[in-house]
């Protein structure tokens, strides 16, 4: 390489450094700048983080306001929960239906809305009474006096454990309760599982007493009271009653069952409220009206000699989401007009019409099936 050759490469070499030393310059002055830029956006950020915390309008402040929201609402109930018992009191008071500071006298037809269940025992046979009362200074004379509940407002509910006390299966009582005695009026809210399993009730006296005015749930209410041939409920209200579930279910022995005063007008559930009736050779239910009624699985299941069975226009089902066995074992019906039924809301139809081996005529052309998702054994044994 000659002079000039190495002269020229060394200013080019020189101009590369100082080239290089501008770019880093350059490149210290951007972060630099960025680094400020930085800087600052951080500290808007806190500033804004800050005033969303402590400010004015901040999380502590909003937090401190609701509970000092929820305090005053709280406060607000109480007041307004006291407001409503010393309403109810004085209302209780001013109607003799409960205490009041003026009347101390004590209320001579007793208090209709408290209920006590009094067992007996007939020394002679060994069978018990049920005395339904709503005064638990009442005794039967004549008999053993055992012992006493006070059932006021108590829900005996088929789905919880709670059952009533005398049909305890481990006390045996189930089996030897053979009449239930209702002395004077009565007004429970719920009447569910009242005689359930009385497997040896043959009589109910006095069952006019019973007002159901008010009553909400029948359901299991003569749940297997297998004994028991006659009822006469021409008194009952069910105007206000929900679940009517069972109520009948398993009473084998009755033959006879007028229920044309019956308001079913906000029933839900009819599920197995006929179910082993077997004894009964007709049922009239053209005062029904199921217009609420969701359920009605076995309604009429094993009814084994029913061979006449009276529906209206009023038997509504266009709110029924479920039919299954709802006929199942209707061994003695020899017709079935289903055409007024509205089925657009069904979803099962299992066992439906299983095991009607008498069926010659079922008119089903009102049948919507769209939404059945299950029709397995609807026909099967016919």
């Amino acid at each position: 390489m000659n002079l000039k050759e190495k002269t020229e490469k060394s200013t080019n070499f020189e101009k590369q450094k100082i080239t290089m030393k501008k770019l880093k310059k350059q490149v210290k002055g951007i972060t630099l700048i960025a680094l400020v830029v930085t800087i600052i956006v951080l500290l808007i950020l806190a500033g804004i983080a800050l005033n969303l915390t402590i400010g004015q309008n901040g999380i502590f402040s909003r937090a401190e306001k609701a509970a000092n929201t929820w305090r005053n609402a709280e406060t607000n109930e109480q007041l307004a929960l006291g407001e409503l018992g010393n309403w109810i009191g004085n209302y209780l008071g001013e109607n003799g239906n409960g205490e009041s500071g003026d009347n101390d006298e004590p209320v001579d037809e007793g208090d209709t809305t408290a209920v006590f269940a009094q067992l007996y025992k007939n020394e002679a046979d060994g069978s018990e009474m049920l005395v339904l009362t709503n005064t638990d200074s009442y005794r039967e004379s004549g008999l053993t006096y055992e012992t006493s509940y006070d059932i006021t407002n108590e829900y005996f509910n088929a789905n919880s454990e709670k059952l009533p006390p005398w049909i305890d299966t481990s006390a045996g009582l189930n089996e030897t309760i053979k009449t239930v005695k209702i002395i004077n009026e009565i007004k429970p809210k719920y009447t569910s599982l009242m005689f359930m399993g009385l497997s040896a009730l043959e009589n109910i006296y006095g069952i006019e007493n019973l007002n159901t005015k008010d009553t909400v749930d029948m359901s299991y209410m003569f749940y297997y009271c297998t004994s028991l041939n006659s009822l006469n409920l021409s008194n009952f209200d069910t105007s206000n009653v929900i679940s009517m579930e069972a109520m009948f279910d398993g009473c084998n022995s009755l033959n006879n069952l007028d229920l044309n005063n019956f308001n079913t007008s906000n029933v839900t559930s009819m599920g197995l409220m006929f179910g082993d009736c077997t004894s009964l050779t007709e049922l009239d239910l053209n005062s029904f009206n199921t217009s609420k009624v969701i359920i009605m699985d076995g309604m009429f299941s094993n009814c084994k000699n029913l061979n006449t069975l009276k529906l209206s226009n009023n038997f509504d089902t266009s709110n029924v989401i479920s039919m299954s066995g709802m006929f199942e074992g209707c061994i003695s019906l020899t017709e079935l007009d289903l055409s007024s039924f509205n089925t657009s809301n069904v979803t099962s139809m299992i066992s439906m019409f299983k095991n009607c081996a008498s069926l010659i005529e079922l008119d089903l052309s009102s049948f919507n099936t769209e939404k059945v998702s299950d029709m397995s054994m609807m026909f099967s044994r016919m």
